[in-house]
């Protein structure tokens, strides 16, 4: 087990963990934060150590069923930045050969699990999808059904601040869904004494935000792509 980045050390929100790609030696890192540093589940080879010193992954935990670990995230260490170069020079064609089809499903952070289902069940109507594998995963969460999609709700520290957020979440970053009944959202907001913004563009759409300060905007099918404002 290696330690590295020990003068670095990651913020109060730590610790977190993801895998990482080191393409020279093909292998997958299981990576997590500490305040000692940054901690390999791995052991590296002692000449492949240095290799690693300068990784600075900014982490997205994604989990798809059956507790498939992806990572999003972006690699600052000059020896694997080369690997990542190689795979983003010509984007257009790559994007086409990869064939993008849809989103499968969205991950949030969350404080209070519980409170969070309140909201998204309780408030929203948002049916819980039976197929995460809690026992398995090391944090609490819940994934939700969104048509044929998933929001994923993970109950572990954000490192985003809450407090200085735009009013109007069409400012902010958010994702939007598509509903069947608009006016019916916004009667489950009022009755729930829920905030909520609509649309500066008078197109019928609404901003409105979750426990932990998430915007989430929402429109009707026929509205056409989203002004997010």
């Amino acid at each position: 087990m290696g330690s590295f980045l020990k003068a670095d050390l990651p913020p109060a929100y730590t610790p977190r963990f993801g895998m990482v790609w080191h393409a020279k030696s093909k292998a997958s890192w299981l990576i997590w934060v500490t305040y000692q540093g940054w901690h390999l589940a791995y052991p590296p080879p002692a000449e492949s150590q240095g290799v690693l010193v300068d990784v600075m992954p900014q982490v997205l935990l994604r989990w798809e069923a059956l507790a498939c670990l992806r990572l999003q995230g972006i690699n600052h260490s000059p020896a694997l930045m080369g690997h990542v170069d190689e795979c983003s020079s010509g984007s257009t064609t790559l994007e086409k050969d990869i064939g993008f089809v849809g989103v499968h499903h969205v991950g949030i952070l969350c404080k209070d699990l519980d409170k969070s289902l309140k909201f998204y069940c309780g408030v929203l109507g948002m049916k819980v999808c039976d197929l995460r594998p809690d026992k398995t995963l090391p944090f609490r969460g819940a994934w939700l059904w969104v048509g044929d999609q998933m929001i994923h709700l993970m109950e572990l520290p954000n490192p985003d601040p809450v407090q200085g957020r735009p009013l109007h979440g069409g400012r902010d970053r958010h994702m939007c869904l598509h509903v069947k009944n608009l006016d019916g959202l916004k009667c489950a907001l009022k009755n729930a004494g829920a905030f909520f913004t609509e649309s500066e563009s008078l197109k019928p759409q609404v901003f409105a935000r979750d426990p932990d300060g998430n915007c989430l905007e929402f429109q009707p099918l026929d509205v056409g792509p989203s002004t997010g404002s």
